[in-house]
């Protein structure tokens, strides 16, 4: 059991064993392909670090082709960069040295142009040209950000180091100035807001006049732009001489963009202040043309409203006359017609009363006559008995009567006319 054992062991060992002993030669043979690339390259890594100082760009063209032949190298085995089989780890240092040399010396003129716009806003903001200086700054700052991205090894470069930190140095300084000029600025913008805001509310009483029909409203509005303007205005606190004394930085191109915007708003507050004026003598003409048309119109009106009375009065006069006229050729016919029926009235009962009188004379006669018949029947009768009564009884005779008084026979006929029956 034990002889076995022994041989299931060496059995396993040997299973271990012969892989490992392949899998070195395989190991082997991957680092030497690597290292042969490596030395392929090599060579113009040498070649480009001997040519760096006279020919920069075939420096870096061999130096690529160095570092592109390293990257194959180490893709097939990443030992590469650590083995010490014929001094590859030195010679890449030495090749990393080269390379590094040659990016400064592609990297130093750029920095070195960097320096001098550094130095360039170092002067100007000396003089105390910001602008100038914070413009020279950032030129500063863009070739070192091109610099740097080819090598961060510049820092190592005693010079350059110093160099940097001089600019260190300006920047501070001039991120103080650009503070202090920003607050001077902040002030004079504000003003300058403020200044451009009275300007828009002339130029919006301007246009307000430019419009065809202009009109009181339109005058009204007009004149409150420009008093709003004028309040505006009158709240800017600015001075071009006080604020070149009391800052330190001098005039700031701010201020004479304060200066010109009051300029121009004064400039427009006049005009619209003039042109409001003569608007309004435009107006008053209009509304006094106007009014003198309305007054023309008026007093026409009136006399036609006058003239129509009058005719109106002068129609009612003649229709009344002509009225009272009918009227009394009316009243004088009705009169005339009355005057006529009362003459016919009076005629006919003048002939009626005529008839009347007529009639009753002709009664009259006839009762005269039947009277007169009557009575002298009755004077015969009496006569007859007179005579044939009284007389003989009297003894009277005919001459006594007929020498009896007229009133005595008037008086015997009384008697004896009594004696007739009345009809």
């Amino acid at each position: 059991m034990l002889t076995i054992k022994r041989l299931l062991t060496s059995c396993v060992f040997f299973s271990f064993i012969l892989p490992t002993t392949a899998t070195y030669a395989e190991d082997a043979q991957s680092l030497a392909k690597a290292i042969t690339i490596y030395k392929s390259g090599f060579e113009a890594c040498v070649e480009a670090h001997s040519i760096r100082g006279s020919n920069l760009k075939a420096a870096k063209e061999k130096i690529s082709f160095y570092t592109q032949k390293l990257a194959e190298a180490k893709a097939i085995d990443s030992r590469i960069m650590t083995t010490t089989e014929q001094n590859i780890d030195r010679n890449i240092a030495l090749c990393n040295t080269a390379e590094d040399d040659i990016l400064r010396a592609e990297a130093f003129p750029i920095m070195q142009d960097a320096l001098e716009q550094c130095n360039k806003a170092r002067t100007q903001l000396n003089s105390g040209d910001i602008s100038s200086a914070d413009a020279s700054f950032k030129q500063y700052n863009s070739l070192k950000s091109q610099a740097f991205a080819i090598t961060t090894s510049l820092e190592k470069q005693a010079d350059t180091k110093a160099g940097m930190l001089r600019c260190e140095k300006t920047s501070a300084k001039l991120e103080l100035f650009k503070t202090e000029i920003a607050a001077v600025v902040a002030e004079a913008e504000a003003e300058n807001k403020k200044a451009r805001q009275a300007l828009q509310s002339c130029q919006s009483g301007q246009a307000l006049l430019k419009a065809t029909n202009v009109n009181a409203q339109t005058l009204t509005s007009a004149r409150s732009q420009l008093k709003q303007s004028q309040t505006i205005l009158s709240s800017v606190n600015f001075n071009l001489q006080t604020a070149a004394s009391s800052s330190q930085h001098g005039v700031q191109p701010i201020h004479k963009t304060v200066e010109t915007s009051i300029a121009s708003t004064k400039d427009c507050q006049a005009a619209l202040q003039a042109n409001i004026a003569q608007n309004e003598k435009f107006l008053a003409n209009k509304l006094a043309a106007k009014n003198a048309a309305n007054l023309e119109a008026a007093k026409k009106a009136r006399a036609e409203k006058l003239a129509k009375q009058q005719a109106a009065q002068e129609l009612a006069t003649k229709q009344e006359a002509a009225r009272l006229k009918h009227e009394a050729e009316l009243a004088e016919k009705q009169k005339l017609n009355a005057l006529v029926l009362e003459q016919e009235n009076k005629r006919k009962l003048a002939l009626e009363k005529a008839e009347a009188i007529k009639k009753q004379q002709s009664l009259k006669k006839a009762q005269a006559e039947n009277n007169k018949a009557t009575v002298d029947k009755g004077k015969q009768d009496w006569r007859e008995l007179v005579n044939t009564t009284d007389l003989k009884s009297t003894g009277l005779g005919q001459d006594e009567e007929k020498a009896s008084p007229a009133n005595e026979k008037v008086n015997h006929i009384k008697d004896w006319t009594d004696l007739i029956p009345n009809k």
